[in-house]
């Protein structure tokens, strides 16, 4: 008896290190090396935005890895990493995907300062006092493998304090020790104090001269809102863009 993994036909050259990868199924590959072969391989326009470097400094910004390619369609793999990452996977911007790297959404600078005291943020502006979102003992599982748990007991918003909010989330990541680093993240996330803004609009007809300002604003920027009245909790508030949304009205 002879056992077969994977057949690959090819009408190139034999490429041992390519080959390699293909058989193993590309585990421990870099998951910005990943996105970038997976839009190569489609045909797909790709681009990463990544927070700006050094010269010196290493450019592989993405440097977590990932386990086995499972199957799936081209955008499957491409929200696998996401996940796996912690970006944002978007489009809107170019002829294909763009994609806010974890690294980028951590980058602390804002990209847009706006004066509410100067009428430059739009109406309603309103904080919101709930538990969306919140997460105080976390399930990180990795495909095929193992899970670690962590959990915030005794903080502000700890499972002790305001009760039991759990999440379980499964990673394409490469190994299991990275897991209770995951679990942390997601708890992390998930017991940030402090309200929550679903929205923030502008009215450029009152401001345009903020529009190549607003325009540039993509996915995991950061913009900051100063001056806002005292029934706002705290001065400035950062508000992190998920996406972004253009109305237009007509005359």
């Amino acid at each position: 008896d002879v056992t077969l993994g994977h057949i690959v036909c090819r009408k190139d050259a034999r490429d041992t290190t390519l080959h390699v990868n293909q058989l193993n199924a590309y585990r421990g590959e870099n998951i910005g090396t990943r996105l970038n072969r997976l839009a190569g391989e489609a045909g797909i326009w790709y681009q990463q935005i990544d927070p700006s470097l050094p010269a010196w400094a290493f450019q592989g910004i993405i440097t977590d890895t990932m386990g086995s390619q499972p199957p799936g369609t081209v955008l499957d793999l491409f929200r696998d990493c996401e996940t796996t990452d912690g970006g944002l996977l978007w489009d809107g911007r170019g002829p294909g995907l763009s994609y806010t790297t974890k690294r980028y959404r951590e980058s602390p600078a804002p990209v847009l300062t706006l004066d509410a005291a100067a009428g430059e943020v739009g109406l309603p502006f309103e904080p919101k006092h709930d538990d969306a979102y919140r997460v105080n003992r976390a399930i990180a599982k990795r495909r095929g493998g193992a899970s670690a748990v962590f959990e915030d007991a005794t903080g502000p918003l700890g499972s002790t304090i305001v009760g039991r909010y759990e999440d379980s989330r499964e990673f394409g990541v490469s190994s299991d020790t990275a897991l209770p680093q995951y679990a942390g993240w997601m708890v992390g996330q998930g017991t940030a104090e402090g309200y929550r803004y679903p929205r923030l609009s502008l009215d450029l007809r009152a401001h345009p001269e903020l529009l190549d300002e607003w325009l540039a604003v993509i996915p995991g920027d950061r913009v900051d809102v100063l001056n806002l009245s005292t029934i706002h909790p705290s001065a400035p508030t950062e508000a992190v863009s998920d996406g972004v949304n253009f109305e237009f009205y007509l005359p």
